[in-house]
């Protein structure tokens, strides 16, 4: 009797996880708040090869849609140690996203063996595991691009799990989280689906407001080993000159310059 109770509470959880939370494009806050809150200091993409065709607002983070590539180029968000500082139950599913028109609805299945994991710009363990709508927001497939499997689950792994130390150690940070695109462009998906196209690299910016301190990193879209991430360490600088994306508009000139061209230490 005392098995079957345990493992119908079990079930109970993964249901409860694996579920569309109801209203789950209802943030709560207006998207004005929100974009305030995960862009604090703007960001131009004036002069980018390519831009955001549709920019999608969520309570952990705000992401820029391409309709061209079909993924996201980047999602930006900010967060605090307290964003960090359980350990819930993750949330299951990856979901299509209803906002985007169906042409560009890229579903979980588009990504079934095409040898490329589903990867996640903003983390989903930057998100606070008691609130599923914020959980189940960071499964939406605006959220996601090919990433290839030995970078998902070793070198990049590693380098989110150092973020999470660092926002603990400091408080509070930005980050910008970036997928980038060589001139060929290679795809997945099957006939009648959205043709998804493989970033080339993987890019990741950290912003220290409190002390106008960054450190930036730049990977190939390859396997890179758990011990490897660090080689990689790059400045805003240098991936705004690749990519044509100006990362901190609005920031004070001054602030803007110390730090974009400084290879942190964090």
């Amino acid at each position: 009797m005392l098995r079957k109770i345990v493992i119908y509470a079990l079930l109970s959880i993964n249901l409860i996880y694996a579920r569309i939370p109801a209203g789950l494009y209802n943030n709560g806050q207006s998207d004005n708040t929100l974009i305030k809150k995960h862009i604090p200091f703007g960001i131009d993409m004036s002069k980018a090869k390519l831009q955001c065709d549709q920019t999608l607002v969520n309570i952990a983070y705000v992401s820029c849609f391409n309709y061209k590539t079909n993924t996201p180029l980047w999602s930006s968000y900010t967060i605090t140690a307290k964003d960090v500082a359980g350990h819930s139950k993750r949330y299951r599913n990856f979901l299509y996203d209803k906002r985007v028109p169906k042409r560009h609805r890229v579903k979980p299945s588009d990504y079934t063996k095409s040898g490329y994991d589903r990867g996640h710009l903003c983390p989903n363990a930057v998100a606070d595991g008691q609130n599923l709508k914020k959980q189940a927001q960071t499964f939406l497939m605006t959220n996601i691009a090919p990433q290839h499997p030995k970078l998902n689950r070793e070198g990049w792994n590693y380098l989110e799990k150092a973020v999470r130390k660092w926002i603990k150690k400091r408080g509070k940070l930005n980050v910008i989280t970036g997928v980038w695109f060589d001139d060929n462009q290679k795809q997945i998906g099957r006939r009648k689906q959205p043709k998804i196209s493989i970033p080339a690299y993987w890019y990741k910016i950290i912003y220290d407001p409190n002390k106008n301190e960054s450190i930036a990193f730049w990977m190939p879209n390859s396997p890179v080993g758990r011990r490897e991430w660090i080689r990689y360490k790059t400045t805003i600088d240098e991936i705004e000159k690749k990519t044509g994306i100006d990362f901190y508009a609005r920031l004070q000139r001054i602030k803007q310059i110390k730090m974009e061209r400084t290879n942190g230490k964090f």
